[in-house]
Order: structure tokens, then sequence, then C-alpha cells
């Protein structure tokens, strides 16, 4: 089946974010990522499967706004079908998306 391994939120401040969420909340750092316009830091519980990333995107350089924080949710799977299915559903409601705005 799916489930959820992890959510990512936009950050402004990535080392101060990573400090509240392992030492005010005592999560754990799992690992960085540097990705060059894009740095990630998963944090996570003592065996805790889902896994919060911290998301700074390089080039910004103001805060992300009450509304855009969110930037991804991560599925596992082990079912190639269920991945084609949930990947044909985004792309149904993206185009959804594109056309009520248009």
């Amino acid at each position: 089946g799916i489930h959820i391994s992890g959510f990512g939120i936009n950050v402004d401040d990535l080392d101060r974010s990573a400090e509240f969420y392992t030492k005010a909340l005592g999560l754990q750092e799992k690992m960085k990522l540097d990705l060059g316009e894009l740095h990630e830091v998963m944090v996570a519980g003592e065996g805790d499967r889902p896994a919060i990333l911290l998301v700074k995107h390089a080039e910004r350089t103001s805060a992300p706004e009450p509304g855009n924080g969110f930037e991804k949710i991560v599925f596992v799977t082990d079912d190639v079908d269920a991945a084609d299915w949930l990947r044909f559903e985004q792309d149904k409601h993206e185009r959804l998306l594109v056309a009520a705005l248009a």
C-alpha cells in the first residue's frame, strides 16, 4: 500500500528552524540535503516513520508568507500500480486547477 513518508514546509532560516524542532520539540535531525538551489533538513521523532522536511530555497530572500509554507508530501509504496494511480490523480487535479484559474 501507500503511506506518507513525510511532508515538507518552507522555512526562512533552516538552522534556526532545525534548532526549534530538535531542541524545543525534541525531534531528531535525521539527515541534511544540499541540492544546490534547495536545502533540506529532515527531522522526526525516534522511531517515527513520517518525517518533517524543513525546506529552504536558496533564491528565496524573504520569509514564506502564511498560506504558502507547504512544500510537498512524500509518499512511499511497494505497489507500482498504486504509484501510477497516484501520478494520474495528481495530473488530473493539476489540470483541473489550471482550467479553473484560466
